[in-house]
């Protein structure tokens, strides 16, 4: 067992050179989409994911804060009713 002045241990020294270790920084890219938000002018809405039936349940949520988020999707809900008759 190989432990370096750092206190940390070296896995490569516990397995056989067969199986060779990663040792490459591996550069990840997010594929999601940023998060849809939504304008509405009332302060109860209802989310159901939008995709019919691929969307989620049915669930409501209160603008008392003037905003919420969709436990389920993530769309962020906006109380603004300005920008709510314009969209």
């Amino acid at each position: 067992m190989k432990i370096d002045p750092a206190g940390d241990i070296h896995p490569e020294e516990f397995l056989p050179s067969v199986y060779p270790i990663m040792t490459d920084t591996i550069e990840t890219k997010s594929t999601t989409q940023p998060p849809e938000v939504i304008y509405v002018a009332k302060r109860r809405i209802s989310c159901n994911g939008g995709g019919g039936a691929l969307g989620h349940p049915l669930v409501w949520y209160s603008l008392d804060d003037d905003e919420a988020v969709c436990g389920y999707c993530g769309r962020h809900f906006i109380f603004d009713p300005e920008k709510a008759q314009s969209a």
